[in-house]
């Protein structure tokens, strides 16, 4: 996939499996354990850089990846707790 399409297409993925309410179900459950328990937003933060990471780290320095994956990771996850 070209580099300038895959921004929105994780967030496009990532919005749309809130489409399907067993997925649904279990983000919320996920998202609320995290809201509550460390070690469930620590896992939580993991997960989702990790799939940041996957879509954006061909194209970014090595000193940014990581931070670049957990501001989209945030930005991902913030909202659904809202």
């Amino acid at each position: 996939m070209p580099l300038e399409e895959r921004g929105r297409a994780f967030v496009a993925t990532a919005l749309c499996m809130w489409d399907y309410p067993a997925k649904a179900e279990i983000l919320g459950s996920i998202i609320h354990a995290a809201s509550c328990e460390l070690f469930a937003l620590e896992r939580l933060r993991e997960v989702f850089s990790s799939l940041a990471l996957q879509a954006v780290s061909a194209s970014l320095p090595d000193d940014e990846v990581g931070r670049r994956a957990d501001l989209v990771a945030t930005q991902l996850v913030g909202p659904a707790m809202t």
